[in-house]
């Protein structure tokens, strides 16, 4: 499977999107030192998914990204209440 990759509709920024507890969500696509999500591709699955690595199991040189909902201006905009 490619990975999908798509713009935020709130402020335009590229993101990537994942499963996370089931449900698709965007990931900042760059590598963040702050990035507390590996992207894995399940070609099983024919999909792409979040796993959340805790920082004592993280390893040097380990791709981590960030949810695009903490980094997004306009993030407020998509909470469902």
């Amino acid at each position: 499977m490619a990975r999908e990759f798509g713009h935020c509709r709130g402020c335009g920024a590229e993101i990537e999107w994942a499963k996370l507890n089931g449900k698709a969500h965007p990931f900042d696509p760059e590598p963040s030192a702050k990035g507390g999500y590996e992207l894995v591709e399940l070609s099983s699955e024919d999909r792409t998914v979040a796993a959340y690595i805790h920082p004592s199991k993280r390893r040097p040189g380990q791709r981590l990204v960030v949810s695009h909902f903490a980094t997004c201006p306009k993030a407020a905009d998509f909470r469902k209440e």
